[in-house]
């Protein structure tokens, strides 16, 4: 059991007057600083690919595009106490194969720690960016009443360029994770967790 937070950002690449679901996952582009998935011991985004190595051997050497939609490859950050996996989805996970709405999104956000349904869209802790002509960015935060206005150091309808773009979105995306844990009654620090694990097995030994 780790004991930090840990948090998957999904990105969406969206170009101009695109609605249909299918095209938006399509745009998935190639990043940097990526970490194997079946090689990395820490958050992968998924906890079935989570905190475990695999020891199955490449089967080709062959250099291949990475996509980095949690099922190779994710594109992963860390500190003393969180780790944030970016997932850059590159296809619907839709039962109903002939909807394709911007909603549908939603299919691809499972990180297999929920509790219940997929939340609404209205649920989701969203920061939009949208490039202008001036090669600035405008920032515009989109979340439940109450918590994206906590989120710093980003704020709606901010300005900013693209070499300050990386630290900040990745500060306000775990700010935002916290403040939503904050919100929550039954939340546990993951050292809490971790001690009260121990304590379980010690008293089954």
């Amino acid at each position: 059991m780790s004991p930090r937070t840990c948090d998957t950002v999904h990105i969406f690449y969206v170009k101009s007057q695109q609605t249909r679901a299918q095209d938006i996952v399509s745009n998935a582009l190639n990043e940097r600083w990526p970490v194997e998935v079946n090689r990395h011991p820490g958050w992968s985004g998924h906890a079935s690919t989570s905190w475990r190595v695999s020891s199955a051997t490449e089967q080709s050497t062959v250099q291949k595009q990475k996509l980095y939609d949690g099922a190779s490859h994710v594109l992963y950050w860390a500190d003393a106490l969180s780790e944030i996996a970016f997932v850059v989805p590159s296809q619907i996970k839709s039962p109903d194969s002939q909807v394709d709405q911007p909603s549908d999104l939603l299919n691809c956000m499972n990180t297999g720690l929920e509790r219940g349904n997929i939340p609404k869209s209205s649920d989701v802790l969203v920061i939009y960016l949208h490039l202008l002509s001036t090669a600035l960015l405008r920032v515009h935060l989109q979340g439940p009443t109450g918590r994206v206005s906590l989120a710093s150091p980003l704020v709606d309808g901010m300005v900013v360029s693209r070499r300050a773009l990386g630290p900040l979105v990745r500060h306000t995306a775990l700010n935002m994770a916290r403040r939503r844990r904050l919100d929550s009654d039954s939340y546990q620090p993951p050292h809490l967790r971790r001690r009260l694990k121990i304590q379980e097995i010690v008293q089954k030994i």
